[in-house]
């Protein structure tokens, strides 16, 4: 019996270690896939490097600190430049209202005159009526004289 318990360990050992094996191979081929992906990834990422890496240095230069200060003292001018713009519309606009108000204050003045223009023709007409009147009382006194 022990002949058939060690020719059966043997066996039991043969196929266990062609069993280790298969797994080894197995093993070996999934890191050997995985190898060739990353080989073939870093292939194409070597292809695209050359414009990575430019566009990488765009950005760090546009980045670095001396370009934030010139960003800022752009950014600054920039504000500048819209004060003193619009501090120049101001000033012409107000020409232009200070005009207006001169335009809208000659208007009225002309049509203030106008409306006393109006009501001194009656005050005239009255006026040169009552020294008709005087006159004509006057000249009978004058001719009875």
């Amino acid at each position: 019996m022990q002949p058939q318990k060690t020719a059966a360990a043997k066996v039991s050992q043969l196929v266990l270690e062609a069993f280790m094996q298969q797994q080894q191979q197995q093993q070996q081929e999934q890191q050997q896939q995985q190898e060739q992906q990353q080989q073939q990834q870093q292939q194409t990422g070597r292809k695209l490097l050359p414009e990575a890496w430019d566009r990488l240095r765009a950005a760090a230069a546009l980045a670095s600190p001396l370009s934030v200060n010139t960003l800022l003292e752009e950014a600054a001018s920039n504000i500048n430049r819209k004060r003193q713009i619009q501090h120049s519309l101001k000033e012409r606009a107000a020409p232009a209202t200070a005009a207006g108000q001169q335009q809208q204050q000659q208007q009225q003045q002309q049509e203030q005159q106008q409306q006393q223009g109006q009501q001194q023709q009656p005050q005239q007409e009255q006026e040169q009526e009552q020294q008709q009147k005087e006159q004509q009382q006057q000249e009978p006194v004058q001719g009875s004289d």
